[in-house]
C-alpha cells in the first residue's frame, strides 16, 4: 500500500494499494524455501513500485491536466502583462496623484 499528499496551491491525496498472490514451491528445505519468498515479495514489490512511479510520470500529462481550468471562471484569458490592466494604471495614477498633493504640485 502507498499513501502520499501534495499540496502546492492544490489538495491531492494519491492512495494506490495492491493485492497479489504468488505461489511459492513446496519443500522441505527452510533456507530454500526462504528464498523463494523473499525472491517473491521481491518481484511483486518491484513490479508495484515500477507501476506506481510509471502512474506518478504520467500523471501530470493526464488526470492532473484534466483537472486543471484552462479558462478563468470568466471565460477569458488572462493577459499576465501588467501595464495592459486598469487597476494597475489606476493605481498609478492615485499614487501619481497622491505624490503631487503631498509635495504640492497639484494642478487641480
Amino acid at each position: 500500500e502507498f499513501k502520499t499528499h501534495y499540496a502546492e496551491d492544490g489538495n491531492i491525496h494519491f492512495n494506490r494499494k495492491a493485492i497479489k498472490k504468488t505461489k511459492i514451491h513446496e519443500t522441505a528445505d527452510p533456507e530454500r524455501w526462504a528464498k523463494e519468498v523473499v525472491a517473491a515479495m521481491k518481484k511483486i514489490e518491484d513490479e508495484f513500485h515500477q507501476a506506481t512511479e510509471d502512474i506518478c510520470i504520467n500523471m501530470g500529462a493526464g488526470a492532473l491536466k484534466a483537472m486543471r481550468r484552462v479558462l478563468p471562471l470568466s471565460k477569458e484569458r488572462f493577459d499576465w502583462r501588467p501595464i495592459r490592466h486598469s487597476l494597475v494604471r489606476d493605481m498609478k495614477n492615485v499614487e501619481t496623484k497622491e505624490f503631487r498633493i503631498t509635495h504640492g504640485l497639484d494642478d487641480e
